[in-house]
Protein backbone atom coordinates (compact mmCIF):
# COMPACT_ATOMS: atom_id res chain seq x y z
CA UNK A 1 0.00 0.00 0.00
CA UNK A 2 1.39 3.56 -0.51
CA UNK A 3 2.56 5.73 1.55
CA UNK A 4 1.66 9.72 2.73
CA UNK A 5 5.23 9.90 2.82
CA UNK A 6 5.62 8.37 -0.67
CA UNK A 7 3.13 10.69 -1.98
CA UNK A 8 4.62 13.54 -0.40
CA UNK A 9 7.81 12.81 -2.02
CA UNK A 10 6.32 12.91 -5.05
CA UNK A 11 5.49 16.95 -7.05
CA UNK A 12 2.56 18.65 -7.86
CA UNK A 13 2.40 16.78 -11.65
CA UNK A 14 3.65 13.78 -10.16
CA UNK A 15 0.49 13.81 -7.58
CA UNK A 16 -1.53 14.27 -10.52
CA UNK A 17 -0.09 11.57 -12.68
CA UNK A 18 -0.05 8.88 -9.14
CA UNK A 19 -3.73 9.80 -9.15
CA UNK A 20 -4.17 8.85 -12.82
CA UNK A 21 -2.66 5.88 -12.78
CA UNK A 22 -4.52 4.63 -9.47
CA UNK A 23 -8.23 5.85 -11.11
CA UNK A 24 -7.28 3.66 -14.51
CA UNK A 25 -6.43 0.16 -12.03
CA UNK A 26 -9.01 1.12 -9.12
CA UNK A 27 -11.58 3.49 -11.00
CA UNK A 28 -11.85 1.45 -14.15
CA UNK A 29 -12.47 -1.57 -12.95
CA UNK A 30 -15.37 -0.27 -10.45
CA UNK A 31 -16.98 2.04 -13.18
CA UNK A 32 -17.16 -0.83 -15.35
CA UNK A 33 -18.47 -2.71 -12.50
CA UNK A 34 -21.04 0.20 -11.62
CA UNK A 35 -22.22 0.77 -15.02
CA UNK A 36 -22.94 -2.94 -15.73
CA UNK A 37 -26.81 -1.89 -16.57
CA UNK A 38 -24.88 0.66 -19.58
CA UNK A 39 -23.39 -2.74 -20.83
CA UNK A 40 -25.89 -4.74 -21.03
CA UNK A 41 -28.13 -2.29 -22.68
CA UNK A 42 -27.47 -3.32 -26.21
CA UNK A 43 -28.77 -6.78 -25.43
CA UNK A 44 -31.78 -6.12 -22.97
CA UNK A 45 -33.17 -2.89 -25.10
CA UNK A 46 -33.41 -5.08 -28.40
CA UNK A 47 -34.74 -8.08 -26.51
CA UNK A 48 -37.32 -6.72 -24.57
CA UNK A 49 -40.17 -3.65 -24.80
CA UNK A 50 -39.71 -0.15 -24.01
CA UNK A 51 -42.04 -1.02 -21.20
CA UNK A 52 -40.21 -4.31 -20.10
CA UNK A 53 -37.10 -2.74 -19.88
CA UNK A 54 -38.26 0.32 -18.06
CA UNK A 55 -39.42 -2.41 -15.51
CA UNK A 56 -35.79 -4.14 -15.19
CA UNK A 57 -34.27 -0.74 -15.14
CA UNK A 58 -36.94 0.65 -12.04
CA UNK A 59 -35.57 -2.96 -9.77
CA UNK A 60 -32.36 -2.70 -11.03
CA UNK A 61 -32.46 0.74 -9.07
CA UNK A 62 -34.57 -0.73 -5.80
CA UNK A 63 -31.87 -3.17 -5.32
CA UNK A 64 -29.26 -0.84 -5.71
CA UNK A 65 -31.02 1.29 -3.15
CA UNK A 66 -31.77 -1.77 -0.57
CA UNK A 67 -28.03 -2.56 -0.83
CA UNK A 68 -27.13 0.96 -0.49
CA UNK A 69 -29.46 0.69 2.93
CA UNK A 70 -28.32 -2.12 4.66
CA UNK A 71 -24.50 -0.78 4.14
CA UNK A 72 -25.41 2.55 5.28
CA UNK A 73 -22.15 4.50 4.95
CA UNK A 74 -20.69 1.69 6.87
CA UNK A 75 -18.01 1.42 3.77
CA UNK A 76 -16.74 4.87 3.69
CA UNK A 77 -16.86 5.13 7.42
CA UNK A 78 -14.78 2.23 7.68
CA UNK A 79 -12.42 3.77 5.19
CA UNK A 80 -11.94 6.95 7.13
CA UNK A 81 -10.91 4.62 10.28
CA UNK A 82 -8.76 1.80 8.40
CA UNK A 83 -6.23 4.81 6.81
CA UNK A 84 -5.91 6.27 10.37
CA UNK A 85 -5.47 3.38 12.11
CA UNK A 86 -2.18 1.12 10.90
CA UNK A 87 -2.41 -2.00 13.54
CA UNK A 88 -3.56 -4.70 11.70
CA UNK A 89 -4.79 -6.49 14.43
CA UNK A 90 -7.27 -3.87 15.05
CA UNK A 91 -8.49 -2.94 11.57
CA UNK A 92 -8.94 -6.46 11.43
CA UNK A 93 -11.31 -6.45 14.42
CA UNK A 94 -12.89 -3.23 12.75
CA UNK A 95 -13.88 -4.82 9.33
CA UNK A 96 -15.05 -7.88 10.93
CA UNK A 97 -17.50 -5.99 13.49
CA UNK A 98 -18.55 -3.46 9.89
CA UNK A 99 -19.45 -6.77 8.31
CA UNK A 100 -21.11 -8.38 11.28
CA UNK A 101 -23.28 -5.36 12.09
CA UNK A 102 -24.50 -5.92 8.54
CA UNK A 103 -25.24 -9.28 8.80
CA UNK A 104 -27.18 -8.61 11.88
CA UNK A 105 -29.44 -6.08 9.55
CA UNK A 106 -30.02 -8.16 7.33
CA UNK A 107 -31.56 -10.94 9.70
CA UNK A 108 -33.54 -8.22 11.43
CA UNK A 109 -35.11 -7.18 8.30
CA UNK A 110 -34.71 -9.62 5.28
CA UNK A 111 -37.98 -11.85 7.11
CA UNK A 112 -40.21 -8.53 7.26
CA UNK A 113 -39.60 -7.69 2.98
CA UNK A 114 -40.27 -11.28 2.46
CA UNK A 115 -43.50 -11.55 4.04
CA UNK A 116 -44.67 -8.00 2.70
CA UNK A 117 -43.07 -8.22 -0.74
CA UNK A 118 -46.59 -8.44 -2.34
CA UNK A 119 -47.17 -4.87 -1.13
CA UNK A 120 -44.42 -3.62 -1.69
CA UNK A 121 -43.96 -4.79 -5.15
CA UNK A 122 -47.34 -3.52 -6.22
CA UNK A 123 -46.37 -0.17 -4.75
CA UNK A 124 -43.45 -0.11 -7.11
CA UNK A 125 -45.03 -1.18 -10.36
CA UNK A 126 -48.15 -3.23 -10.50
CA UNK A 127 -46.96 -5.85 -13.12
CA UNK A 128 -47.60 -9.28 -13.03
CA UNK A 129 -43.90 -10.09 -12.65
CA UNK A 130 -43.47 -7.70 -9.96
CA UNK A 131 -43.48 -9.86 -6.68
CA UNK A 132 -41.37 -12.29 -8.03
CA UNK A 133 -38.95 -9.77 -9.33
CA UNK A 134 -38.90 -8.17 -5.62
CA UNK A 135 -38.01 -11.75 -3.74
CA UNK A 136 -35.02 -12.18 -6.39
CA UNK A 137 -34.02 -9.38 -5.15
CA UNK A 138 -34.71 -10.03 -1.53
CA UNK A 139 -32.98 -13.09 -2.25
CA UNK A 140 -29.53 -12.12 -3.60
CA UNK A 141 -29.29 -8.86 -0.99
CA UNK A 142 -27.15 -10.83 1.38
CA UNK A 143 -24.85 -11.78 -1.79
CA UNK A 144 -24.60 -8.07 -3.14
CA UNK A 145 -23.20 -7.06 0.27
CA UNK A 146 -20.90 -9.25 0.10
CA UNK A 147 -19.26 -7.99 -3.15
CA UNK A 148 -19.26 -4.72 -2.14
CA UNK A 149 -17.78 -5.17 0.88
CA UNK A 150 -14.79 -7.49 -0.95
CA UNK A 151 -14.53 -5.08 -3.32
CA UNK A 152 -14.01 -2.60 -0.89
CA UNK A 153 -11.61 -4.38 1.55
CA UNK A 154 -9.60 -5.27 -1.40
CA UNK A 155 -9.28 -1.76 -2.85
CA UNK A 156 -8.21 -0.63 0.42
CA UNK A 157 -5.39 -3.56 1.15
CA UNK A 158 -4.72 -2.64 -2.68
CA UNK A 159 -5.15 -6.38 -3.73
CA UNK A 160 -5.29 -5.74 -7.14
CA UNK A 161 -5.39 -8.89 -9.36
CA UNK A 162 -8.28 -10.49 -6.86
CA UNK A 163 -10.32 -6.97 -6.68
CA UNK A 164 -10.18 -7.03 -10.79
CA UNK A 165 -11.52 -10.66 -10.36
CA UNK A 166 -14.39 -9.57 -8.31
CA UNK A 167 -15.24 -6.28 -10.61
CA UNK A 168 -14.56 -7.14 -14.01
CA UNK A 169 -15.08 -11.30 -13.50
CA UNK A 170 -18.46 -10.46 -12.15
CA UNK A 171 -19.78 -7.95 -15.36
CA UNK A 172 -18.02 -10.87 -18.04
CA UNK A 173 -19.62 -13.20 -16.19
CA UNK A 174 -23.20 -11.94 -15.79
CA UNK A 175 -23.27 -10.64 -19.59
CA UNK A 176 -22.58 -14.47 -20.53
CA UNK A 177 -25.73 -15.89 -19.01
CA UNK A 178 -27.65 -13.06 -20.43
CA UNK A 179 -26.44 -13.61 -23.88
CA UNK A 180 -27.03 -17.46 -23.41
CA UNK A 181 -30.30 -16.21 -22.30
CA UNK A 182 -31.75 -14.17 -25.30
CA UNK A 183 -29.74 -16.55 -28.10
CA UNK A 184 -30.32 -19.90 -26.68
CA UNK A 185 -33.55 -19.52 -24.28
CA UNK A 186 -36.78 -17.23 -24.51
CA UNK A 187 -36.11 -15.44 -21.34
CA UNK A 188 -38.39 -13.30 -19.71
CA UNK A 189 -37.87 -10.14 -17.33
CA UNK A 190 -37.96 -12.44 -14.23
CA UNK A 191 -34.91 -14.69 -15.37
CA UNK A 192 -32.90 -11.50 -16.08
CA UNK A 193 -33.60 -11.24 -12.00
CA UNK A 194 -32.79 -14.80 -11.78
CA UNK A 195 -29.37 -14.71 -13.62
CA UNK A 196 -28.39 -11.64 -11.44
CA UNK A 197 -29.06 -13.97 -8.55
CA UNK A 198 -26.65 -16.50 -9.52
CA UNK A 199 -24.23 -13.80 -10.44
CA UNK A 200 -24.20 -12.25 -7.23
CA UNK A 201 -24.17 -15.74 -5.36
CA UNK A 202 -20.87 -17.09 -7.47
CA UNK A 203 -19.03 -13.60 -6.53
CA UNK A 204 -20.04 -13.11 -3.55
CA UNK A 205 -18.86 -16.18 -2.27
CA UNK A 206 -15.73 -15.46 -4.19
CA UNK A 207 -15.00 -12.43 -2.82
CA UNK A 208 -15.46 -14.00 0.82
CA UNK A 209 -12.89 -16.38 0.06
CA UNK A 210 -10.75 -13.24 -0.95
CA UNK A 211 -10.74 -11.33 2.24
CA UNK A 212 -10.82 -14.25 4.86
CA UNK A 213 -7.83 -13.93 6.17
CA UNK A 214 -9.13 -10.02 6.87
CA UNK A 215 -11.99 -11.50 9.26
CA UNK A 216 -11.98 -12.48 12.47
CA UNK A 217 -13.79 -12.81 15.56
CA UNK A 218 -14.10 -9.78 17.44
CA UNK A 219 -13.58 -9.37 20.58
CA UNK A 220 -16.32 -6.45 22.03
CA UNK A 221 -17.69 -3.81 20.46
CA UNK A 222 -14.81 -2.01 20.28
CA UNK A 223 -15.21 1.37 17.73
CA UNK A 224 -18.22 0.26 16.31
CA UNK A 225 -19.99 3.07 18.16
CA UNK A 226 -17.71 5.64 17.27
CA UNK A 227 -17.49 3.95 13.08
CA UNK A 228 -21.67 3.56 13.11
CA UNK A 229 -22.14 7.14 14.17
CA UNK A 230 -19.74 8.42 11.73
CA UNK A 231 -21.31 5.89 9.39
CA UNK A 232 -24.92 7.84 9.63
CA UNK A 233 -24.84 10.61 8.02
CA UNK A 234 -22.96 8.99 4.92
CA UNK A 235 -25.62 6.20 5.39
CA UNK A 236 -28.16 8.97 5.22
CA UNK A 237 -26.71 10.37 1.92
CA UNK A 238 -25.97 7.42 -0.26
CA UNK A 239 -29.42 6.60 0.51
CA UNK A 240 -31.19 9.56 -0.49
CA UNK A 241 -28.43 9.46 -3.64
CA UNK A 242 -30.12 6.82 -5.04
CA UNK A 243 -33.43 7.32 -4.07
CA UNK A 244 -33.70 10.37 -6.10
CA UNK A 245 -33.56 8.81 -9.39
CA UNK A 246 -35.41 5.65 -8.41
CA UNK A 247 -38.59 8.39 -7.20
CA UNK A 248 -37.71 9.88 -10.37
CA UNK A 249 -38.27 6.86 -12.65
CA UNK A 250 -41.01 6.10 -10.64
CA UNK A 251 -42.74 9.12 -10.82
CA UNK A 252 -42.01 9.23 -14.63
CA UNK A 253 -44.10 5.91 -14.65
CA UNK A 254 -46.96 7.17 -12.59
CA UNK A 255 -47.04 10.44 -14.30
CA UNK A 256 -45.83 9.70 -17.83
CA UNK A 257 -46.57 6.08 -18.50
CA UNK A 258 -44.81 3.01 -19.12
CA UNK A 259 -43.02 3.77 -22.15
CA UNK A 260 -41.55 7.00 -21.13
CA UNK A 261 -40.19 5.39 -18.17
CA UNK A 262 -38.24 3.21 -21.02
CA UNK A 263 -37.25 6.29 -22.75
CA UNK A 264 -35.89 7.90 -19.29
CA UNK A 265 -34.03 4.90 -18.13
CA UNK A 266 -31.92 4.84 -21.90
CA UNK A 267 -31.57 8.66 -21.46
CA UNK A 268 -30.62 8.33 -17.89
CA UNK A 269 -28.45 5.20 -18.40
CA UNK A 270 -26.47 6.51 -21.85
CA UNK A 271 -25.82 9.48 -19.90
CA UNK A 272 -23.94 7.92 -17.05
CA UNK A 273 -21.56 6.62 -19.52
CA UNK A 274 -19.77 9.80 -18.32
CA UNK A 275 -19.96 7.83 -15.02
CA UNK A 276 -17.18 5.55 -16.50
CA UNK A 277 -14.60 8.63 -16.17
CA UNK A 278 -16.52 9.81 -13.14
CA UNK A 279 -16.73 7.02 -11.12
CA UNK A 280 -12.72 6.14 -11.82
CA UNK A 281 -11.69 9.17 -10.52
CA UNK A 282 -13.96 9.03 -7.67
CA UNK A 283 -12.58 5.75 -6.72
CA UNK A 284 -8.96 7.07 -6.48
CA UNK A 285 -9.73 10.63 -5.44
CA UNK A 286 -10.69 9.19 -2.08
CA UNK A 287 -8.08 7.43 -0.37
CA UNK A 288 -5.52 10.11 -2.45
CA UNK A 289 -7.26 13.16 -1.06
CA UNK A 290 -7.34 11.77 2.80
CA UNK A 291 -3.42 10.87 2.90
CA UNK A 292 -1.78 14.43 1.65
CA UNK A 293 -4.70 16.48 3.05
CA UNK A 294 -2.41 17.88 6.08
CA UNK A 295 0.06 19.22 4.26
CA UNK A 296 0.43 23.00 4.11
CA UNK A 297 0.44 23.40 0.23
CA UNK A 298 -2.72 20.37 -0.40
CA UNK A 299 -4.47 22.87 -1.65
CA UNK A 300 -2.61 23.50 -4.83
CA UNK A 301 -2.63 19.99 -5.43
CA UNK A 302 -6.11 19.61 -4.74
CA UNK A 303 -7.20 22.68 -7.15
CA UNK A 304 -4.74 21.48 -10.37
CA UNK A 305 -6.79 17.88 -10.19
CA UNK A 306 -9.95 19.97 -10.06
CA UNK A 307 -9.38 22.20 -12.82
CA UNK A 308 -8.00 19.00 -14.96
CA UNK A 309 -11.03 17.10 -13.86
CA UNK A 310 -13.32 19.17 -15.04
CA UNK A 311 -11.98 20.64 -18.16
CA UNK A 312 -11.67 16.66 -19.49
CA UNK A 313 -15.15 15.80 -18.31
CA UNK A 314 -16.85 18.83 -19.91
CA UNK A 315 -15.01 18.38 -23.14
CA UNK A 316 -16.20 14.21 -22.94
CA UNK A 317 -19.74 15.13 -22.27
CA UNK A 318 -20.01 18.17 -24.94
CA UNK A 319 -18.26 15.07 -27.50
CA UNK A 320 -20.52 12.75 -26.52
CA UNK A 321 -23.50 15.30 -26.66
CA UNK A 322 -22.76 15.91 -30.49
CA UNK A 323 -22.79 12.06 -30.77
CA UNK A 324 -25.93 10.84 -28.40
CA UNK A 325 -28.58 10.67 -30.86
CA UNK A 326 -26.29 7.88 -33.04
CA UNK A 327 -25.10 6.16 -29.87
CA UNK A 328 -28.89 5.49 -28.85
CA UNK A 329 -29.41 3.89 -32.00
CA UNK A 330 -25.43 2.15 -31.89
CA UNK A 331 -26.76 0.66 -28.16
CA UNK A 332 -30.25 -0.05 -28.42
CA UNK A 333 -32.25 0.64 -31.15
CA UNK A 334 -34.43 3.78 -33.03
CA UNK A 335 -37.01 3.03 -30.51
CA UNK A 336 -35.33 5.31 -28.02
CA UNK A 337 -34.21 8.05 -30.10
CA UNK A 338 -35.97 10.56 -28.40
CA UNK A 339 -33.69 9.19 -25.44
CA UNK A 340 -30.51 11.39 -26.91
CA UNK A 341 -32.34 14.78 -26.07
CA UNK A 342 -32.45 13.87 -22.47
CA UNK A 343 -28.14 13.10 -22.31
CA UNK A 344 -26.99 16.87 -22.49
CA UNK A 345 -28.64 17.87 -18.88
CA UNK A 346 -28.22 14.32 -17.39
CA UNK A 347 -24.67 14.13 -18.50
CA UNK A 348 -23.68 17.61 -17.68
CA UNK A 349 -25.18 16.76 -14.10
CA UNK A 350 -22.96 13.81 -13.32
CA UNK A 351 -19.92 16.07 -14.14
CA UNK A 352 -21.13 19.17 -11.81
CA UNK A 353 -21.77 16.38 -8.47
CA UNK A 354 -18.50 15.13 -9.20
CA UNK A 355 -16.79 18.38 -8.82
CA UNK A 356 -18.31 18.75 -5.96
CA UNK A 357 -17.37 15.64 -4.43
CA UNK A 358 -13.66 17.24 -4.67
CA UNK A 359 -14.35 20.66 -2.85
CA UNK A 360 -16.60 18.55 -0.68
CA UNK A 361 -13.32 17.26 0.72
CA UNK A 362 -13.26 19.33 3.62
CA UNK A 363 -16.34 17.53 5.27
CA UNK A 364 -14.56 14.55 4.96
CA UNK A 365 -11.70 15.90 6.44
CA UNK A 366 -13.38 17.40 9.04
CA UNK A 367 -15.30 14.32 9.80
CA UNK A 368 -18.79 16.14 9.79
CA UNK A 369 -20.62 13.94 7.32
CA UNK A 370 -23.67 14.78 8.70
CA UNK A 371 -23.09 18.46 6.90
CA UNK A 372 -23.80 16.58 3.33
CA UNK A 373 -27.00 15.77 3.98
CA UNK A 374 -28.47 19.60 3.80
CA UNK A 375 -27.73 19.28 0.03
CA UNK A 376 -29.15 15.86 -0.78
CA UNK A 377 -32.43 17.22 0.78
CA UNK A 378 -32.24 20.08 -1.38
CA UNK A 379 -31.18 17.84 -4.50
CA UNK A 380 -34.27 15.58 -3.72
CA UNK A 381 -36.95 18.36 -3.31
CA UNK A 382 -35.62 20.30 -6.26
CA UNK A 383 -35.75 17.23 -8.50
CA UNK A 384 -38.64 15.93 -7.98
CA UNK A 385 -40.75 18.83 -7.23
CA UNK A 386 -39.74 19.70 -10.96
CA UNK A 387 -40.82 16.01 -12.14
CA UNK A 388 -43.75 16.21 -10.35
CA UNK A 389 -45.12 19.43 -10.97
CA UNK A 390 -43.92 20.69 -14.64
CA UNK A 391 -43.11 17.02 -16.39
CA UNK A 392 -46.87 16.84 -16.74
CA UNK A 393 -46.90 20.24 -18.89
CA UNK A 394 -43.17 19.69 -20.56
CA UNK A 395 -42.66 16.12 -20.48
CA UNK A 396 -40.36 13.66 -20.34
CA UNK A 397 -36.98 16.63 -20.92
CA UNK A 398 -38.16 19.04 -18.16
CA UNK A 399 -37.46 15.49 -15.99
CA UNK A 400 -33.65 15.86 -16.99
CA UNK A 401 -33.37 19.20 -16.58
CA UNK A 402 -34.75 19.47 -13.23
CA UNK A 403 -31.89 16.74 -11.89
CA UNK A 404 -29.28 18.92 -13.82
CA UNK A 405 -30.71 21.75 -11.23
CA UNK A 406 -30.62 19.65 -8.57
CA UNK A 407 -27.20 18.65 -9.03
CA UNK A 408 -26.01 22.09 -8.88
CA UNK A 409 -28.14 23.26 -6.00
CA UNK A 410 -26.45 20.22 -4.22
CA UNK A 411 -22.78 21.15 -5.22
CA UNK A 412 -23.29 24.43 -4.66
CA UNK A 413 -24.48 23.96 -1.04
CA UNK A 414 -22.26 20.79 0.12
CA UNK A 415 -19.38 22.92 -0.89
CA UNK A 416 -20.43 25.87 1.39
CA UNK A 417 -20.97 24.02 3.87
CA UNK A 418 -17.24 21.92 3.42
CA UNK A 419 -15.75 25.59 3.63
CA UNK A 420 -17.31 26.53 7.33
CA UNK A 421 -16.09 22.90 8.59
CA UNK A 422 -12.49 22.96 6.57
CA UNK A 423 -11.79 26.12 5.25
CA UNK A 424 -9.90 25.82 1.64
CA UNK A 425 -9.17 28.33 -1.07
CA UNK A 426 -10.48 26.81 -4.08
CA UNK A 427 -10.25 28.60 -7.26
CA UNK A 428 -13.81 28.73 -7.27
CA UNK A 429 -14.73 31.71 -9.67
CA UNK A 430 -13.17 30.21 -13.35
CA UNK A 431 -14.49 26.88 -12.30
CA UNK A 432 -17.99 28.26 -12.32
CA UNK A 433 -17.41 30.57 -15.31
CA UNK A 434 -15.92 27.59 -17.17
CA UNK A 435 -19.26 25.78 -16.67
CA UNK A 436 -21.46 28.60 -17.51
CA UNK A 437 -19.63 28.45 -21.19
CA UNK A 438 -20.21 24.73 -21.47
CA UNK A 439 -23.78 24.51 -19.97
CA UNK A 440 -24.02 27.86 -22.98
CA UNK A 441 -22.83 25.63 -25.72
CA UNK A 442 -24.17 22.56 -24.34
CA UNK A 443 -28.15 23.79 -24.98
CA UNK A 444 -26.76 25.33 -28.17
CA UNK A 445 -25.22 22.29 -29.72
CA UNK A 446 -28.49 20.15 -28.97
CA UNK A 447 -30.21 22.81 -30.38
CA UNK A 448 -28.07 22.91 -33.45
CA UNK A 449 -28.44 19.12 -34.11
CA UNK A 450 -32.40 19.58 -34.32
CA UNK A 451 -32.30 22.06 -36.12
CA UNK A 452 -30.04 20.58 -38.55
CA UNK A 453 -30.07 17.06 -38.15
CA UNK A 454 -30.88 17.07 -42.54
CA UNK A 455 -27.42 18.98 -42.96
CA UNK A 456 -25.31 16.11 -41.51
CA UNK A 457 -21.78 18.58 -42.81
CA UNK A 458 -22.48 21.18 -41.94
CA UNK A 459 -23.97 19.77 -38.38
CA UNK A 460 -20.21 18.62 -37.67
CA UNK A 461 -18.78 21.89 -39.02
CA UNK A 462 -20.48 24.06 -35.92
CA UNK A 463 -19.91 20.93 -33.16
CA UNK A 464 -16.14 21.06 -34.42
CA UNK A 465 -15.94 24.59 -34.18
CA UNK A 466 -18.02 24.17 -30.71
CA UNK A 467 -15.48 21.95 -29.41
CA UNK A 468 -12.36 24.00 -30.68
CA UNK A 469 -14.07 27.14 -28.41
CA UNK A 470 -14.38 24.96 -25.67
CA UNK A 471 -10.95 23.71 -25.62
CA UNK A 472 -9.41 27.56 -25.92
CA UNK A 473 -11.57 28.18 -22.95
CA UNK A 474 -10.47 25.57 -20.87
CA UNK A 475 -7.56 26.32 -21.33
CA UNK A 476 -7.30 29.87 -20.97
CA UNK A 477 -9.45 30.19 -18.36
CA UNK A 478 -8.28 27.48 -15.73
CA UNK A 479 -4.61 26.81 -16.32
CA UNK A 480 -2.33 29.53 -15.20
CA UNK A 481 0.63 30.68 -17.45
CA UNK A 482 2.39 28.82 -14.95
CA UNK A 483 0.82 25.63 -15.12
CA UNK A 484 0.66 25.84 -18.90
CA UNK A 485 4.45 26.16 -19.09
CA UNK A 486 4.66 23.07 -16.16
CA UNK A 487 2.40 21.05 -18.55
CA UNK A 488 4.39 21.34 -21.78
CA UNK A 489 7.08 20.73 -20.20
CA UNK A 490 5.61 17.48 -18.68
CA UNK A 491 4.65 16.27 -21.98
CA UNK A 492 8.05 16.57 -23.43
CA UNK A 493 9.76 15.02 -20.80
CA UNK A 494 7.23 11.86 -21.13
CA UNK A 495 7.54 12.45 -25.13
CA UNK A 496 12.00 12.05 -24.58
CA UNK A 497 11.52 9.16 -22.14
CA UNK A 498 9.38 6.91 -24.28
Amino acid sequence: MYSTKYLKDLGLFGRVQFLAKDSILYGVASAVHKIFAIITLPVLTRYFSVEEYGVIDLYVLISGLLVTVFVFGQDSAVARFFYENENENERKSMISRSLLYQALLLLLFLPILWNYSDYFANQIHGSSHSSDIFRLVIIQLPFMLLVNFSQNLLKWTFERKQFLIITLGFVVFNMTLLVLGVTLYEINIVDVFMISLVTYIVFGLLGLFFVGSWLIVPKGLGNLNEVILLALPFGIVSTLEILTPTMTRWMVNDVLGGENLGIFAVGARLASVVSLYVSSFQTAWGPFSLSIYKEKKAINTYNLVLKIFVFIACIFVLILTFFSDWLVVLITSEHYISASFLFFPLAIGLVIQASGWITEIGISISKKSYLAIYGFFLFILVTLGITYFLSPIYGIYIVSIGLMFGYIIKAIVNSWFAQRAYSMNWEYKNILLFFLYILMFGFFASWVKQELDSNIAYLYFVNFLVILACLWIGWSLLLSRSEHIKIKEWIVSKGLNN
